[in-house]
């Protein structure tokens, strides 16, 4: 199958400093993390807090040092982060954040700009009027749809989604994965879908990686993964739903 990412012994290493007179001790947060993303998969990455599978994100978009190798095959990737608040500028109109990121994004002409920002808008489940308010005047989901076209517009083939849906109620994060699944298929993507939360990991995702400690400890499809568990860290999680 065509691949749209390899990591390869991926090593990420923190240096931990109590004050200014201690000398700086080593934290290994991941420890030769290996996988592949496929064209048109959707990978599940399952762990508990602190088990690294937001490091993993931040070194795939080179945002931190690593050991290793990670070869990404497509365009740029892009990044859907838990809070969608905080992701976007308060001071700025959403229809001013999508613009000025295709500009950004080296896109020039500004009708070509303003057609691609209402159909983005559009493709997320939002309308025009949408275009002209801040982010304190949307709902939690609504801001987090404008994250994901604000993700998007760029049209990347690799989509990082680092808990997207955790800090939205229940109802709302049904209608959110339903979205990511809807443009999933129609913009042809790939999906690192990272999550805690192993029941929205099994309704969504093509294959899962259960990260413990910086170490992926079981790999293979929900099923697989869901109904013969071979790692009792896995067993600990499913027992946790």
């Amino acid at each position: 199958m065509e691949k749209v990412l390899t990591v390869e012994n991926l090593i990420v290493e923190f240096k931990n400093k109590k004050s200014l007179f201690d000398k700086p001790s080593i934290k290994r947060v991941l420890n030769g993390v290996s996988f592949e993303i496929n064209k048109g998969e959707i990978v599940g990455l399952v762990g508990e807090s602190g088990s690294g599978k937001s490091t993993i994100a931040k070194s795939i978009l080179g945002l931190i040092p690593f050991e290793g190798r990670i070869e990404n095959y497509t365009a740029r990737p892009q990044m859907v982060f838990q809070d969608p608040y905080s992701s976007l500028n308060p001071s700025k109109k959403v229809g001013w954040l999508l613009n000025e990121a295709l500009y950004l994004d080296g896109v020039k002409d500004k009708d070509i700009r303003k057609n691609k920002v209402e159909e983005m808008i559009n493709l997320v489940g939002l309308s025009k009027e949408h275009l002209e308010r801040y982010p304190n005047e949307l709902s939690g989901g609504q801001r987090q749809r404008v994250c994901i076209a604000l993700s998007l517009i760029s049209e990347p083939k690799l989509l990082l989604a680092d808990e997207p849906v955790s800090a939205l109620d229940v109802t709302i994060q049904a209608q959110i994965l339903e979205l990511l699944k809807e443009l999933y298929k129609k913009m042809d993507l790939s999906i690192l879908f990272i999550s805690h939360d192993l029941r929205v990991v099994y309704n969504i995702c093509d294959r899962v990686l259960i990260l413990k400690k910086g170490e992926i400890v079981e790999s293979g499809t929900p099923k697989e993964v869901y109904q013969n568990p071979k790692h009792e860290y896995t067993k600990q999680l499913l027992d946790s739903i």
